[in-house]
């Protein structure tokens, strides 16, 4: 029996915490005993729902992270942020560490930020890397530090468990809308964008309905935003929600205009339940959106175009409505995808 660590920073869920547990999930419970660690909050919640152990640490700090290993023991450590792998490796407590990166962040692209030397200090120390999409290692400007220890393995999504959550049919998802936002209200996401995108398509359709799905920091200015250019009755902010596919079923397409990306996750979510994507194509999105599911803009006026043709031409729309069903079903494979994590667990204990 392999004890796994699965090592978080945060105390929300959202893409990345979806993934580890996705991971807890189908490796087989025979072989492999998985604790979920990471900060405690609204996460514990999620994961205690789904029978997977918690294991919670009062702060992100190294000292933290340094009682939670010796606590759980593990065989392996299973990272995924770049600052909890570094962590992990730079504690030198000869267990294994798995890098799980989710994001290409922009200080990847910066050889003097801190945070890129600290993770390039750390990468000898670390014995395997996973990454979510090519983007990461090939924007990595110390990508040479991951020279046969990085293995891109595209996230994997549980479409019939997306298409069970979508058939909800909770009151706050009754209302149906033209265009969804789905994620953290931070930078990286461009809230702020997708509200300027909708406030111009208003311009051609007054009444156009969108819908806002996540919390995060930049909230109050999404709020004032919508405040000062009169959107109140064209979208609504929904906050976080445990069931965000149940808004994705009632609307007619998914705007990530995103600033970086490590591989897309509710872009499949969103594809698999017949939605098309318009996005941004930052990072792992350019391997997940294609012409025929969706469209890849360079500015705001790409957006408006596709957002126009998707929402009045019914055999438009339709055609990549069918597509997107096909497209997300490459990234359904869990048979694939865990023998995949596994065979990285076995290379770490060779």
């Amino acid at each position: 029996m392999r004890r796994i660590a699965f090592l978080q920073k945060t105390d929300k869920y959202s893409g990345a915490e979806n993934i580890v547990i996705t991971i807890m999930k189908l490796l087989p419970k025979e072989k492999y005993d998985c604790i979920y660690v990471s900060l405690d909050g609204g996460i514990r919640e999620v994961v205690e729902a789904e029978g997977l152990k918690f294991y919670a640490m009062p702060n992100a700090h190294m000292k933290s992270v340094k009682a939670a290993i010796e606590h759980v023991k593990p065989d392996i450590i299973h990272a995924t942020d770049y600052g909890m792998s570094s962590y992990a490796a730079m504690l030198h407590t000869g267990i294994p560490v798995v890098a799980h990166l989710h994001n290409n962040v922009p200080w990847l692209q910066n050889p003097l930020d801190p945070k890129n030397l600290f993770f390039a200090l750390a990468l000898p120390l670390i014995s395997q890397v996973i990454s979510v999409s090519p983007s990461i290692e090939d924007e990595f400007v110390y990508r040479n530090l991951l020279k046969n220890k990085n293995h891109v393995i595209y996230n994997v999504v549980d479409l019939e468990r997306v298409k069970t959550l979508s058939a909800s049919s909770e009151l706050l998802a009754e209302r149906k809308y033209e265009i969804a936002f789905l994620g953290r209200l931070t930078l990286q996401k461009k809230p702020l964008l997708f509200c300027e995108i909708i406030n111009k398509y208003k311009e051609i359709n007054q009444n156009v309905t969108a819908v806002m799905i996540g919390d995060g920091e930049l909230r109050s200015e999404v709020e004032k935003y919508i405040e000062e250019n009169n959107l109140d009755d064209n979208i609504t902010l929904m906050g976080f929600q445990k069931n965000p596919y149940q808004f994705l079923k009632n609307t007619k397409l998914l705007l990530m205009p995103s600033e970086y990306e490590g591989f897309g996750l509710a872009a499949v979510e969103s594809l698999s339940l017949g939605k098309p994507v318009v996005c941004s194509g930052a990072g792992g999105l350019k391997n997940v959106v294609t012409p025929e599911c969706g469209l890849i803009c360079s500015d705001i006026n790409d957006y408006i175009g596709e957002i126009q043709k998707l929402l009045t031409s019914r055999e438009y729309y339709d055609q990549k409505s069918k597509n997107a069903k096909i497209r997300a079903s490459q990234f359904g494979n869990m048979e694939d995808y865990i023998q995949r994590i596994i065979d990285v667990y076995d290379k770490c204990l060779d």
